[in-house]
């Protein structure tokens, strides 16, 4: 008879199976069906003894021909050994007898599978019992069924559920190389919407396989492999059957706790228990952890018969006839049907173990124990009363019943034995036990050799370790292996340490445990392991095992070094686990906090401002750990001012010259350079050097003992001071006056203004001097300055620079302000603006400076720019125009200066912008400026300007834009402007530029009185700038013929003005607007600006209150 499967769950989906009725012993019908042709109709080539997989492949086979299976008994491909099946099946292991372990579909009989370690057993179904037997090769024979499939199929091994590793053993049909790119996919036979892969897969030539990690999950699933984008093969993958490994009844709740592996994730699947050959279904499943279930019996005493089980997960099952079975605390008894010597009964308990349990023979303690043994394992009823089973019980030399293996090894016991055991000590005894007569019967030692079935049992122990060890391990932690002689009942697995317990994840049936110790410091610790179950909490009795942290180490430091003003180093080293508390760094004897930059290896410290030389080192939990040496970076000269050879007051800038002057030390050729003063901490220092009558010298700058390299620098004769600036004095009254220039020298010191003598000459340095004048010099043209002279060593020097304070009356009433009575125009007080200081006005916003560029945000077009350079000859005649938009700029990212060269012109623009955030005064040319908040200052430096003609002027060219006109909400005002002295502004509906110029400016390091004017309408510059719709307003700033350089200094500030005048119109865009341009040029800007819409109503009315008191206060 021929079956053909149509609907089988097997690939590929067609595969046929042929009855050969004829008997045979397992053997012959194994190579009878591998020399069978082949069906070419299907074109399955391979042939081969049929093996059942599923539940569903069986039942196919019983509704095909009902007859043919309830009338025979027939050979199937499995045996207790792996190298006797064959087909797709070659090679894996079909049946564990020592924990009913099982890779296909297990229909085993009550008391099957029958276990020798000496005979090979096969097997077939059994039409009697309607399940699975196993007997030797040529014991019986019997009919068998071949099947036909084909081999090409990729050949999986099963993974647990909750995922792994898998082999794909690859058909020889398929030529693959190591760098081919495999996929594997894999799809659910139940339902075919749910798909994973079959991760990380890597080929092996050698072996023939293909290695990947497939995820947690349940069932039966189709997989195809994919080689290099092609599909070449498909079969059906299976994940681990259910593996139950204890049960613990309890009578009391009708409940039962059951312990095993591949129950399932239960996103996936629930698995079901079913007792007492499936007439009662267990219900109320509940997960109580990994591994373990409890579910509830209808009824539950010890007088039930629990076995065998079936567990079902996700549609794969299997049947446990002995599973280990709890009556009392802490003993797992089973009962082995097999026929065995003692010997044999004694090897096979020592080679099984479950989750690190080994099991032992055993016995029975009380009659309870041993009936509920006998109800509970169903075929303990075959045994042979007269035969009785091997016990671990044996007489000694002093009549003792004793224990040879288990927990109670070596004790004197007293075990339940419904007669009293007869033996005399003509020869020790060993004991079996009759489940018929329920009594110990004496076996001579001769007699061990004689077979009976056994009973055994997992005990439960507090475990011992296998070895006394201390984990030695990084503050990060890691993997650590113990050892363990015996674990405890199974359940959820723990180890605690340092009083902190932790999950146990590995492998719960290799007593070798890797445990992940967390990160930690210090130990030893006490390595406790333990699990809690039903029986409670057991742990291991001893603490022979440790676990010791590393101490920290320092290994180096990076940078070796740092600037005197200090800085961030990150410390390397190892095991400087993550607490950051607990971390210090010494410096200097000075402890500093850390930051992890990587937590157990690297620390980041903020460096103070220090010098020379240390020894750094971490201190960990209060121990010294380590160290490294660390220093500051020596000082580094780079300029110093001229050394005379009559000594004096020299400068030296550099870096790293520290801030405390009691430990910088300066020599000059190996002398004293005397009164070290700090000017600039790190980067300037002073001092007094001495007499020399060397050409050249060597600078060495020593701080705290870390010293620079030589600086050489040649020698001078002394030269006539040069007088650069003095500060302006009040006429007929004393006044201290500062001076500013180089080559000054305190010795014979004398200073004269325009020819009259200023009293108390001071030095302060070779820059710097001060002394009081009397102002009694007359000055009679204010354009004019009078004469300083400064005379010290024999030697003068002096320039026109100094200039009284003229008191100039303002032309206009200053309302709410005063008058500045030097320059004739008001300064007004905070909140108030125009020539008069009549208009009320919020400061605009805090400027920002970046790339050169000042910048606030703006909605409205208001610039104002240094647009061109022109030369002016003295009739007004234009002799030359440089246009700024041709300018290259460069930005000095030390000192912010910016540089302004042209390809085609010798001039060269220096400016250096600064932002002042407070209202301040400061000094330019000898005058007191007076800066309002929110302001930019910058500073205009010209050099290399080509004259064709020393009368000629060079006109610096400002130039103003916004909106001819502004809307204000109900109508449009036109855009004003005012020019007066030496300030002019610029008013466009609410919003107001103004600009001030210094009074004096530098030339060639005279101080000259300023000259600005504004361009009439027909000058070139406006007319090219005219624009319909745009106001333009120009201003010259007048620099007279100079041979070296000019320097000017103009400052802005924004304002916001009310809507003063504007009658009953209301605007809300109330914005403050300040756009401050000194240099403009295509993709460079240096600009200050601000603009500020006043969103919200309450800001609103609070500007609108101050601008009402203010404009009562005009009334």
């Amino acid at each position: 008879m021929v079956w053909q499967s149509l609907a089988c769950n097997r690939l590929p989906a067609e595969f046929l199976l042929t009855l050969v009725g004829s008997d045979s012993s397992y053997t012959n019908a194994k190579v009878d069906c591998e020399s069978r042709t082949k069906n070419s109709l299907k074109g399955l080539k391979h042939r081969y003894l049929f093996t059942v997989n599923t539940r569903q492949e069986f039942e196919f086979i019983a509704t095909s021909d009902p007859d043919f299976v309830s009338q025979n008994s027939f050979w199937i491909a499995a045996a207790s050994s792996s190298d006797d099946r064959n087909g797709p099946e070659a090679g894996m292991v079909f049946y564990e007898a020592q924990n009913e372990r099982c890779s296909g579909y297990c229909l085993w009989g009550n008391g099957e599978p029958y276990y020798s370690t000496s005979l090979e057993y096969y097997v077939h179904y059994d039409k009697n019992r309607k399940s699975w037997n196993n007997n030797e090769n040529s014991f019986i024979r019997l009919p068998y069924v071949c099947e036909y499939g084909n081999l090409d199929d990729i050949i999986p091994l099963s993974a647990p559920t909750t995922g792994g590793q898998v082999v794909f053993t690859i058909p020889i049909s398929i030529t693959f190389y190591d760098n081919d790119i495999f996929k594997i996919n894999m799809t659910k036979l139940s339902n075919p919407s749910i798909v994973m892969s079959c991760t990380n897969p890597v080929p092996s030539y050698s072996k023939g396989t293909v290695v990947c990690d497939v995820p947690a999950g349940t069932g039966i699933w189709n997989v195809t492999l994919t080689k290099n984008d092609v599909q070449y093969a498909s079969s059906l993958y299976s994940y681990q059957r259910p593996l139950v490994q204890f049960i613990i009844p309890d009578f009391v709740k009708n409940e039962v706790l059951i312990y095993g592996l591949n129950f399932g994730n239960e996103m996936y699947a629930k698995p079901s228990f079913t007792f007492k050959d499936s007439r009662s279904n267990c219900t109320n499943v509940v997960k109580m952890y990994d591994g373990s279930y409890k579910c509830t019996l209808p009824s539950l005493t010890s007088f039930d018969i629990l076995l065998p089980l079936t567990v079902e997960v996700d549609k794969l099952n299997s049947t446990f006839f002995k599973v280990p079975t709890s009556y009392e605390s802490g003993r797992f008894i089973s009962y082995w049907h097999t026929l065995s010597t003692y010997d044999e009964a004694v090897q096979i308990t020592r080679n099984m173990s479950i989750n690190g349990i080994y099991s032992t023979l055993t016995y029975f303690n009380t009659k309870a124990e041993q009936d509920f043994t006998a109800i509970v394992f169903p075929y303990t009823n075959m045994d042979i009363p007269d035969l009785g089973v091997w016990t671990s019980l044996y007489c000694n030399s002093t009549l003792s019943i004793v224990s040879l293996y288990g927990a109670d090894v070596g004790k004197e016991l007293f075990p339940y034995s419904q007669y009293a055991p007869t033996f005399n000590l003509a020869a020790p005894y060993i004991f079996v036990y009759s489940f018929g007569n329920q009594t110990l019967l004496p076996t001579l030692q001769p007699n061990r050799n004689t077979e009976h079935n056994f009973i055994y049992e997992y005990y439960v122990k507090a475990p011992n370790y296998a070895a006394n060890l201390t984990h030695t391990l990084g503050t990060q932690g890691g993997l650590v292996n113990v050892y363990l002689q015996e674990l405890m009942t199974p359940g959820y697995r723990y180890f605690t340490l340092n009083g902190q317990s932790y999950p146990i994840t590995s492998n719960p049936e290799n007593p070798v445990y890797s445990i992940q110790i967390p990160a930690g410091y210090g130990g030893p610790y006490p390595l406790v392991v333990g699990v809690v179950s039903s029986l409670g909490n057991v742990t291991t009795t001893s603490t022979s095992n440790y676990v010791a942290y590393l101490t920290p180490n320092l290994n180096s430091i990076s940078p070796s070094s740092v600037p005197t003003s200090g800085g961030i180093v990150v410390l390397t080293g190892s095991n400087l686990y993550n607490n950051e508390s607990m971390i210090r760094v010494y410096f200097n004897g000075v402890s500093l906090p850390v930051t992890f930059k990587t937590p157990h290896t690297q620390v980041a410290v903020v460096i103070p401002p220090g010098a020379g030389f240390s020894t750094t080192y971490i201190r960990f939990n209060g121990i010294n750990t380590g160290s490294v040496p660390f220093g500051y970076t020596a000082p580094l000269i780079t300029n110093s001012s001229t050394i005379f050879a009559i000594g004096g007051p020299i400068t030296i800038t550099g870096e790293n010259f520290y801030i405390d002057p009691a430990l910088i030390f300066v020599w000059i050729d190996g002398v004293n350079c005397d009164s070290v003063k700090i000017l600039e901490v790190d980067q300037t220092i002073s001092c007094i050097s001495r007499p020399t009558n060397k050409n050249i010298v060597d600078i060495v700058v020593a701080a705290n003992y870390s010293s620079s390299a030589p600086f050489s620098k040649a020698v001078s004769e002394p030269k006539n001071p040069l007088v650069l600036v003095a500060s302006q004095g009040q006429k007929n009254r004393q006044t201290l006056i500062t001076i500013f220039g180089n080559y000054f020298f305190g010795d014979n010191l004398t200073i004269t203004i325009g020819g009259e003598k200023c009293d108390q000459p001071t030095f302060i340095n070779s820059t710097t001097l001060t002394c009081l004048f009397a102002g009694n010099a007359p000055q009679p043209d204010i354009y004019q300055p009078l004469f300083v002279n400064v005379t010290s060593n024999d030697l003068s020097g002096g320039a026109f620079v100094f200039n009284y304070k003229q008191d100039k009356a303002c032309e206009i009433v200053c309302k709410h302000g005063t008058c500045d009575t030097e320059t004739g125009t008001c300064r007004c007080e905070a909140g108030w603006t125009d020539m008069g200081c009549g208009t009320p006005t919020t400061p605009g916003g805090k400027p920002t400076e970046n790339n050169g560029t000042t910048v606030n945000p703006a909605n409205v077009n208001f610039t104002s720019a240094i647009t061109h350079l022109r030369e002016v000859g003295p009739t007004g005649l234009i002799i030359k125009t440089v246009p700024l938009s041709t300018i290259i700029w460069a930005r000095n990212n030390v000192t912010g200066e910016y540089t302004g060269t042209f390809k085609n012109e010798t001039v060269v623009i220096r400016m250096n912008v600064t932002i002042y955030e407070n209202p301040t005064v400061v000094n330019f040319a000898g005058q007191d400026i007076y800066i309002q908040s929110n302001s930019s200052k910058f500073v205009v430096h010209l050099t290399n300007w080509t004259f064709s003609e020393r009368l000629n002027d060079l006109q610096v060219i400002f130039l103003s834009k916004t909106d001819e006109s502004i809307e204000n909400g109900c109508k449009r005002i036109q855009t004003e402007s005012t020019s007066v002295d030496d300030q002019y502004q610029i008013v466009a509906g609410d919003s107001v530029l103004q600009a001030k110029f210094a009074s004096y400016l530098f030339i060639d390091n005279r101080i000259v009185r300023s000259r600005r004017f504004v361009l009439g309408e027909e000058d070139p510059i406006v007319v090219e700038n005219k624009k319909p719709g745009v106001y333009a307003l120009a201003t010259a700033v007048v620099i007279s013929y100079f041979e070296k350089d000019a320097t000017f200094d103009p400052s802005f500030n924004s304002l916001l003005t009310s809507n003063y005048g504007s009658g009953e119109c209301k605007d809300d865009n109330w914005k403050m607007i300040v756009i401050i341009v000194c240099t403009v040029v295509p993709g460079v800007a240096i600009i200050a600006a601000l603009s500020i819409y006043l969103r919200k109503r309450y800001k609103k009315k609070q500007y609108l209150k101050d601008m009402n008191r203010k404009l009562k206060a005009l009334n």
